[in-house]
């Protein structure tokens, strides 16, 4: 899915004015959808005069998405095809065929059976001076329309439309077209069960709400498919699973826009649980006060703290050290903790010396990019026996000759800094302030110990004002909060860093990728979420989360700014 599909959607959708909640048209739409579905992104009242949008730049996305051949122009349902005729509801999906190739529909509701005939009929029109050759089509008990054309790479495309009442669907595959005419006679009908579930733990539209999107995907079928074609991709798919990320059943959420301008965001992670692999290493638990370090530097790009049983989150972290700096060979990181417990090395038994003595509070942070790499990354993890602590990590770096010990000023405890070398800053960690930072720039460290963070306030009372929205569904108490500096997107990540140093959650959260990490995990049916909300933030997002019995749901807000 091209990241402009969604934001042609976008641009749809945002004359939208208040309507009631989701109700029967949107659900209808849903059920659909075949079990085959990796994505689906729906909106609602998209008016006629698009020229009037607030996200007018959008314009030219569209433009250029026309002028490249995209699907909505192909099937004859360009931008302007859909402006002339009120559609009060448009669903935008891809799915995976039998044979393995992508197949992609659209499916247009208008207010009353003859506008979508005369939306059908002037879609067939622009196929038809385009050189598209049309013949009747029969799709089980219905009848369609399917057109031909030849692509701009000399294929031959293909569109197939099929009007039912005030409903009209475009598929670009004919038997995709004949299994949605099946589906359109069934009235027991279901769409994917993941996306049932995460449909009714979504919000319903609120008075305030001016725009509102709504996402689904499946990362497996893309995955799973690639897999098919591709050695590589079948060694990744094979190792995610390997490690539990087969859990994750699907991802969706909604998208509100209010008229104050503020950007509400709810986005569930649906997953089976008790978790596997690598997933264990999420012992999260409940977050009742927030209680952000004051520690935090002035500046960064990114920003998680979680709460839960790091000592147990360790016992898992092993495969997950193997993949990433091991080249996926396993025991790897076992065979470290021997090293360093081996009576004749270091003496150092850090599943007893150390790991004990970690948590509960995790804080994650990505810093300030300089240039066109992204910012080095922070992590502390909260100790209630810092000297305990401190003493183990002078056995493990004293006397190393690429570890420096330096003092910093207000600091208990020293400052153990190893060298670089060949451009690479030095890193650092430390114990100080009830924490123990380690950071890939010692900079950071630096800069995080010199002075507190002003913002610090103003994140938890955000987060408290996301809590009480929350608090009707019942979840409890947060186990996480996760916060950007800048709504920006960051440069593409350095390939010369080890792949899974970005968070996935942030990525899922406020777009910002690193392709690496999450090519096993979300595949293409993130970029509905990235290319969705991406555009409309502004301000200062702030995101809490929970960990529920059904899977990971988290609530965000970007405030308006002028």
């Amino acid at each position: 899915m091209k990241v402009s599909d969604v934001k042609l959607t976008l641009v749809l959708a945002a004359f939208a004015t208040v309507s009631p909640a989701r109700g029967n048209a949107e659900e209808e739409l849903l059920r659909l959808l075949p079990e085959s579905t990796s994505y689906a992104v729906v909106t609602r009242d998209c008016a006629a005069a698009w020229s009037q949008a607030r996200l007018e730049s959008h314009g030219k996305d569209a433009e250029g998405v026309a002028k490249n051949g995209d699907f909505w122009t192909a099937c004859g349902l360009a931008p302007e095809a859909l402006a002339e005729t009120p559609v009060s509801c448009l669903l935008r999906a891809e799915t995976r065929q039998a044979e393995g190739h992508a197949a992609r529909l659209i499916a247009a509701e208008a207010e009353t059976a003859d506008q979508a005939a005369d939306l059908l009929k002037r879609a067939r029109q622009r196929l038809s001076d385009a050189g598209g050759a049309a013949a009747t089509a029969r799709l089980g008990k219905m009848e369609g329309v399917k057109h031909t054309w030849q692509a701009e790479d000399g294929r031959e495309s293909t569109a197939v439309h099929l009007l039912h009442g005030n409903l009209l669907i475009c598929a670009s595959d004919v038997a995709l077209a004949e299994e949605l005419a099946t589906r359109l006679d069934d009235p027991s009908r279901t769409g994917p069960p993941a996306l049932g579930e995460i449909m009714r733990a979504l919000p319903e539209r609120g008075a305030e709400d001016r725009l509102q999107i709504t996402w689904y995907g499946n990362p497996w079928i893309e995955l799973n498919a690639a897999a098919a074609r591709s050695a590589e991709d079948r060694s990744l798919v094979a190792t995610a699973k390997r490690h539990g990320l087969d859990a994750v059943l699907a991802v969706g959420g909604v998208v509100s826009v209010r008229t104050s301008g503020d950007v509400f965001s709810h986005l569930i992670v649906r997953t089976e649980k008790p978790h596997r692999g690598s997933l264990r290493i999420l012992q999260l638990g409940p977050l009742e006060q927030w209680e952000l370090p004051q520690w935090l530097p002035q500046e960064y790009s990114e920003l998680a703290v979680l709460h839960g049983d790091v000592p147990a989150g360790l016992r898992y972290v092993g495969a997950v050290f193997d993949g990433l700096y091991a080249d996926g060979t396993e025991g790897t990181y076992e065979d470290i903790l021997a090293d360093l417990k081996d009576e004749y090395g270091l003496g150092v038994d850090l599943e007893k010396e150390l790991y004990p003595h970690l948590g509960p509070r995790v804080v994650w942070l990505l810093g300030k990019s300089r240039d066109e790499t992204p910012g080095p990354v922070l992590l502390a993890l909260q100790t209630g026996s810092p000297e305990k602590v401190a003493a183990t990590l002078r056995l493990l770096m004293e006397g190393d000759p690429d570890v420096q010990e330096k003092s910093v000023a207000g600091c208990e405890y020293p400052l153990w800094q190893i060298t670089g070398g060949g451009g690479v800053p030095d890193s650092g960690v430390i114990v100080a302030r009830g924490y123990i930072l380690c950071c890939e720039d010692v900079g950071l460290i630096h800069q995080a110990l010199a002075a507190g963070n002003s913002k610090a306030t103003e994140l938890v009372s955000a987060a408290d004002n996301l809590r009480q929205l929350a608090g009707p569904l019942g979840l409890g108490a947060p186990c996480m909060l996760l916060a950007r500096q800048s709504a920006q997107p960051r440069p593409a990540p350095d390939p010369a860093r080890p792949p899974g140093t970005e968070s996935i959650v942030s990525w899922l959260l406020f777009g910002s990728p690193d392709a690496s990490a999450l090519s096993g995990l979300l595949g293409r049916a993130g970029d509905a979420a990235r290319s969705t909300t991406l555009p409309l933030l502004k301000g200062f997002p702030v995101t809490i989360g929970y960990d529920t019995p059904h899977g990971y749901w988290f609530f965000s807000r970007a405030p308006a700014t002028e």
